[in-house]
């Protein structure tokens, strides 16, 4: 069952996915130059920085953190394709990296549940997040970052189970 839920993952990935994916896109594309400067520069009231990709032309409007992971996938994606051509692969890469923080989930939630319940339970939990028609809609199918939101979090539940103050409050930050 697991593979059953990483094959349809995994034919989901070349799908154009909602129109967050565009931005995703752009953003990998910016942050290879440099995560900081997409923010924009002082000025009163504040610059906005523009991050440019082609024809798209977007603002920021998420946290550092974000812009890391897609530098990433943007880096990666470059030593493929230097000319940085929109295409399903690049989709596939952006979406590959949800697919990753899902996984990631999939076993930190795995791993909770079976320092709490024991190991039946923690398979059907397992399960369950794997194969949630919504958890695949929403990252592999429709391109949304929310895997690499739960993922740090469960990490931060599980690092709390086991007395891990500092990692917790990491995890979280």
């Amino acid at each position: 069952l697991i593979l059953l839920g990483l094959l349809v993952r995994v034919a989901a990935l070349p799908l154009a996915g909602t129109e967050d994916v565009q931005v995703w896109k752009t953003w990998s594309y910016g942050a290879v130059h440099g995560v900081t400067s997409m923010y924009g520069v002082g000025g009163e009231p504040p610059i906005r920085g523009l991050v440019s990709w082609g024809e798209v032309h977007t603002t920021v409007d998420y946290p550092p953190a974000t812009l890391a992971g897609l530098a990433l996938v943007g880096r990666s994606y470059r030593r493929l394709d230097p000319s940085f051509a929109d295409s399903r692969t690049l989709t596939a890469f952006i979406k590959l990296a949800i697919l990753l923080m899902d996984a990631a989930a999939c076993w930190l939630l795995w791993m909770l549940v079976r320092r709490i319940g024991g190991d039946a339970p923690a398979r059907r939990a397992a399960l369950f997040y794997w194969l949630n028609p919504a958890v695949i809609l929403d990252g592999a199918i429709l391109g949304y970052l929310d895997p690499w939101m739960a993922a740090p979090v469960l990490g931060a539940l599980l690092a709390a189970q086991a007395g891990l103050a500092v990692v917790c409050g990491g995890a979280l930050a």
